[in-house]
């Protein structure tokens, strides 16, 4: 590195060795290590005491920087020694210890620890021009020093281990670690005459083997250090050693070993053996392999000591643990929840108690005979098997306690047990067993059966123990089961409590919540965190001196209720009724208060009145579709008898056709009314897509208006029919399509679209209907809202928001689901909805068609065609009285016509008829009853009545037509329908 006190080029300055004659001289005089080097760390003086030091010669070293030399760091900091040349150069001089590490010559690699004095040489100038270091090698005192610290330290294993393994352990760890050797071992004598291994470090298995082989007063090598003060070290293959022991050292690659006796006062112990991979390894000092044997006897003998104290220390601690277990034991009955757990937790704290090796618990069944409970701990396997399939009365135990006797311990010795039971108890290692028997009220009902490994004689348990624990066990099962029945009960209220579908809280009279059901958090969406301890008044608002008033009044089980507006977690308001009741819990005075949230009751309340609304309109829609029918029949069956006068000009033939059509339309549109609002059982049957979307676009049509709204229909001609029920589908479609009318006219669009398709496996076909506009859609906060009752986004006026719930559970019950998605249209609103096209076994309602299709046994017998033409008719109308009558005319029929039941009646006798033409509704003597009538005159004529309606989704006409055989004629009706029903009346083959 450049010269800090030379200038950036400036000619450097001269070697110290110019400025300082007999540098050189000098320090190869002194008996130190001494080295100079320049500003540049190069070395200009190296003596031979450095040479010996490092093993570097000068001839390698002059020259060279002494970074290429050694690796130098401050001992303690395991920093550079860097630090201490520029504190030098700063102050003057350093002096304290390094460790380096020559990186080249004989000692490379070797650590030295050097204790140095670093001097700064300053030229004439005063400036310095280079560092002199005196060393001196200390590596061997701190070594000793090492030693010393580390033969001081084995004594401390036993204040930090509990037993001489762990002591013996802790030693040879320090031992290795300090020496570098790489074997070790503590060697004992054994109990047999043998020799022992304690511990050891790094003993090969043949090595172990061969040691432990021989017996302990044979081995050379153990008796060369019986003596106190004896320390056997050298070369393995020199050292006094049985041969097998040496062969499997020298193939471990142990070349050099040193033995130690470990002595307590003056007996030998063990023996401590060292030993290195190495021919000439550094030994430690005889003096420090004495001074660490001494530590480690001392060592062995103090954890031997605390063993003793551990051993006595344990013996205290069971008999601590037997009266802990005893106490928990009287306990047990009160927090068992499971007489599985009683069981259990009973025999286990017995087999503590009693220091048992295996404790069985069996409780009788009720018979008596077998176990109802059984639980076993710790118990050997072949005795838990013997047990668990030996029933009671096999047992002597159960025979003893039934004749009067208590528990009792007796050893497995012959006298005492059978033989069976003798083989049984050596098999499983047993020598003794506590008998113990359960009773409750002086009856047996189970009993506890301790097995012991231990000698008999080292047993001490009386018989008065065993009586208490008997006590102490009858008491806990009666606890547990006196308890189980308590929890049984509170059981029961407490999953009411929690089953409730009310929210219920208890609160304290202060007013803070402490305990509620999970009715209250699905009503406040809170967690229990969060209500627990929250105050009332929080909860909910209402006159709180009122209701403090009345609380504190309230006798227990009394109660009162008020209203309150509640408050969530979220901060959301609810309408809610709160009921108080006053009760005791724990001996403490709580309220129950049941928080009953009103939205469901005001929810029923405004559908029951939406219902009551439809239910009045679909009344009015049918008394006006029935009202429009009649004129709607004389207007189409006047219209079709002027043009078919062929008198008529062309231009006034053109107009009687467009009224036809017309008055045709307008029959559709009623029936499609009626259809709509009228209520009738639900049914099933193979509808058409087609029919019944073009149906609603024939409702929708004023809503669609002429041109302004374009409404396309994309259904494929050979799409399946889907059973249905087609007043509610067609409900559905009207709910959609009005939607879509609605949003198309707020949102400046103008096409609202409606396709089918089919979906699905052939077996399982379905048909999907979408219903999609092109109007402004939903707002993305609004879709998961949409099919909520009453949710809506129109004003009051507009809308009621039950369309598309109503359609979403019309769409369910046959099957299908009803969904929201974006439209094809480039923007609006889609709603989808599937059906199967053949509805389920279970979905399956009788049709109306198969009502009437059923066979029906005839009231009057069918009688044969007759060749008379007349025709009865009656009809309170004028206007259907003289279409009928100039109808049948035209027809080729005679018509006999009358306009009020008696007439009818009295003309039927007149007969014979055809046919007679009946209306169903009318002032005086119904349809029915003028049927009734004339089939008591007339039997023959039951079979040729035409019942007329304007309203034929009445289920009184179809249940009678179904029972009687009776044609429905449904107004208005052409001519041609006309023909064809009292031709089928008559019994007449149609014309044509």
């Amino acid at each position: 590195m450049p010269d800090p006190a030379t200038p950036s080029g400036a000619p450097s300055r001269r070697s110290p060795l110019d400025l300082i004659p007999g540098l050189v001289t000098v320090a190869e005089l002194m008996t130190d290590a001494v080295a100079v080097t320049d500003m540049q760390r190069r070395l200009i003086v190296w003596n031979t005491a450095c040479d010996r030091l490092y093993g570097i010669p000068s001839t390698d070293a002059l020259g060279r920087r002494i970074d290429d030399l050694y690796v130098s760091k401050i001992t303690g900091e395991g920093t550079s020694s860097a630090g201490a040349r520029t504190i030098a150069l700063a102050s003057g001089s350093w002096r304290g210890r390094v460790t380096d590490r020559p990186s080249i010559g004989r000692l490379a690699g070797q650590e030295l620890v050097i204790e140095t004095i670093l001097s700064r040489i300053d030229g004439p100038d005063g400036r310095p021009i280079g560092i002199i270091s005196v060393k001196r090698d200390v590596t061997a005192g701190v070594r000793v020093e090492r030693e010393l610290s580390t033969v001081i330290s084995l004594a401390t294993p036993s204040g930090e281990s509990r037993n001489r393994h762990d002591a013996a352990e802790h030693a040879l760890e320090v031992l290795v670690t300090t020496t570098g050797a790489t074997m070790a071992g503590i060697l004992m004598p054994g109990p047999d005459g043998g020799i022992s291994v304690m511990a050891h470090r790094g003993m090969s298995p043949g090595a172990l083997t061969a040691v432990t082989s021989a017996p302990w007063s044979v081995s050379p090598a153990f008796k060369a250090v019986v003596r106190i003060g004896r320390v056997v070290k050298g070369a393995v293959a020199l050292l006094p050693m049985l041969p097998a022991s040496r062969r499997a050292l020298l193939e471990s690659h142990v070349r050099t070993l040193v033995f130690v006796g470990l002595h307590r006062e003056s007996q030998q112990i063990g023996v401590l053996a060292l030993g290195w991979d190495l021919d000439d390894p550094v030994l430690p000092s005889d003096a420090v392999i004495l001074l660490a044997a001494s530590h480690i006897a001392r060592c062995l003998e103090n954890a031997r000591l605390v063993e003793e104290i551990v051993q006595r220390a344990q013996g205290e601690r069971k008999l601590v643990q037997r009266l802990r277990a005893l106490d928990e034991l009287t306990r047990v009955g009160g927090r068992a929840t499971t007489i599985e757990e009683h069981a259990e937790r009973s025999a286990r704290l017995i087999n503590t108690s009693l220091g048992a090796s295996g404790t069985a618990y069996g409780l009788l069944a009720a018979d008596g005979e077998s176990y109802a409970t059984i639980n076993m701990a710790d118990v050997r396997p072949t005795l838990a098997a013997w047990l668990a399939a030996a029933r009671p009365d096999q047992r002597t135990a159960f025979r003893r306690w039934r004749n009067g006797e208590g528990p009792f311990l007796e050893p497995f010795e012959p006298g005492h047990a059978t033989a069976e039971t003798l083989a049984l108890a050596r098999e499983a290692g047993v020598t003794a067993y506590a008998a113990i028997p359960i009773r409750v009220e002086t009856v047996v009902v189970g009993g506890i059966a301790a097995y012991f490994d231990r000698p008999f004689a080292d047993l001490h348990l009386d018989r008065t123990t065993l009586e208490r624990i008997a006590t102490v066990v009858s008491i806990s099962l009666e606890n547990f089961r006196l308890r189980g029945r308590s929890l049984a009960s509170e059981q029961r209220y407490r999953s009411i409590f929690e089953a409730s579908p009310d929210p219920i809280l208890i609160i304290t009279p202060e007013g803070s919540v402490v305990d509620l059901n999970e009715a209250a958090l699905r009503q406040y969406r809170a967690d229990r965190t969060w209500l627990l301890g929250q105050q009332v008044t929080d909860l909910a608002r209402f006159d709180l001196e009122t209701v403090r008033t009345r609380a504190a009044a309230l006798g227990i089980a009394q109660t009162f209720r008020t209203k309150a507006v509640g408050v969530r977690q979220d901060g959301g308001e609810f309408s809610a009724e709160v009921e108080i009741a006053a009760v005791e819990l724990d001996g403490e005075r709580r309220y129950l208060v049941r928080v009953r949230d009103l939205a469901d009751q005001e929810l029923l309340q405004a559908e029951l009145v939406q219902a009551q609304k439809m239910e009045a309109t679909g009344q009015l829609v049918s008394g006006v579709a029935h009202e429009l029918n009649n004129p709607l029949a004389a207007i189409l069956g006047f219209s079709e008898l002027i043009r078919r006068d062929t008198a008529l000009p062309e231009d006034l033939r053109h107009n009687a056709d467009l009224l036809v059509e017309e008055a045709a339309r307008t029959r559709r549109i009623v029936q499609n009314l009626l259809d709509f609002a009228r209520q009738r059982p639900p049914e099933r049957y193979p509808t058409s897509i087609r029919a019944l979307v073009d149906s609603v676009l024939v409702l929708q049509s004023y809503s669609l208006g002429k041109g302004l709204i374009e409404a396309e229909v994309d259904i494929p001609d050979d799409l399946p029919t889907v059973d249905l029920d087609r007043s509610r589908l067609q409900q559905v479609l009207v709910n959609l399509t009005h939607n879509a009318i609605y949003a198309i006219r707020r949102g400046d669009g103008t096409r609202l679209r409606i396709t089918a398709s089919t979906e699905g496996p052939a077996d399982a076909e379905r048909v999907r209907v979408t219903v999609m506009d092109d109007g402004p859609g939903v707002a993305p906060e609004n879709v998961e809202h949409l099919f909520e009752p009453f949710f809506t986004t129109k004003p009051p006026s507009d809308g009621t928001g039950l369309g598309l719930s109503v359609s979403y559970g019309i769409v369910a019950s046959h099957g299908g689901e009803l969904r929201y998605g974006p439209s094809a249209l480039g923007r609006g609103a889609a709603f989808t909805f599937d059906l199967p096209v053949r509805a389920a076994a279970t979905d399956a309602f009788p049709t109306t068609s198969a009502v009437l299709a059923a066979p029906v046994a005839p009231l009057t017998p069918p009688t044969p065609p007759i060749q008379s033409r007349r025709v009865l008719v009656l009809d309170d109308e004028e206007s259907i009285r003289v279409f009928l009558e100039k109808a049948l005319a035209a027809l080729g029929y005679e018509p006999v016509v009358t306009s009020s039941g008696e007439e009818a009646v009295e003309r039927a006798a007149d007969g014979p008829y055809l046919a007679i033409l009946c209306d169903h509704q009318m002032p005086g003597k119904s349809g029915v009853q003028v049927y009734d009538a004339i089939v008591a005159v007339e039997p023959a004529l039951g079979g040729r009545f035409v019942m007329m309606s304007g309203d034929m989704v009445n289920p009184a006409l179809s249940a009678f037509a179904a029972s009687h055989g009776v044609t429905v004629l449904s107004k208005p009706f052409d001519l041609e329908t006309l023909d064809r029903a009292i031709q089928g009346a008559g019994g007449v083959q149609p014309r044509g």
